[in-house]
């Protein structure tokens, strides 16, 4: 009797990974103000540290609803107050199909994790917690850019909540719950029934 090989299950986040959300972000913010990011390389977003901005404006980090957007950006970045980082934030909110508007990390990069899965027969998830925006659901304009990117059929799993909304105060990460990618089940769940 032949044994049947399980295929490879592969899970990728996208922004950061695979799409340039910080990228987007900041041409959103420099749009909404600019010369903002004067001394920033192009795909970096300042974090803010909570410290006070001119004026007394507290600053906010700049991925703080969003994810890893903060991530790359050097300590002597500049900073948005938390009133201007908001204001970003409802800019891409009300923006319709914003997600559709991200650059690859690397160009071409997509289109090979299509051919690497199509090759070696690998099932393939791409998992976000993107905030939704005006137009089409997260879900439908994640795979309508996979599409575009070169993936052919992608399957994507949107995690509940904004970006960001397990952070704590401070723009520090909260710990994260078990989700569907990790398998795991919350402890005390495992055999329960609902009574």
């Amino acid at each position: 009797m032949a044994s049947e090989v399980m295929p490879l299950r592969v899970a990728f986040d996208l922004d950061g990974v695979l799409a340039d959300f910080a990228g987007a972000w900041g041409r959103v913010a420099e749009d909404l103000f600019p010369g903002w990011s004067n001394g920033v390389a192009p795909g970096e977003v300042p974090a803010g540290d909570g410290s006070r901005a001119p004026g007394g404006e507290r600053t906010a980090p700049a991925g703080a609803d969003g994810g890893d957007a903060g991530a790359g950006a050097g300590a002597g970045a500049p900073r948005l107050s938390r009133r201007r980082h908001d204001a970003v934030w409802k800019a891409i909110r009300s923006t319709p199909d914003f997600w559709l508007s991200l650059d690859e990390t690397e160009p071409g990069v997509v289109a090979r994790i299509d051919e690497r899965a199509a090759a070696g027969r690998w099932e393939v998830f791409f998992v976000t917690q993107r905030p939704a925006t005006a137009g089409d659901t997260v879900q439908r304009q994640t795979q309508r850019w996979l599409v575009a990117q070169g993936f052919r059929l992608p399957s994507v799993i949107v995690e509940p909540g904004p970006a960001g909304s397990r952070r704590r105060r401070g723009g520090a990460p909260a710990p994260r719950r078990p989700s569907a990618r990790t398998g795991r089940a919350p402890a005390g769940r495992v055999g329960r029934r609902a009574g």
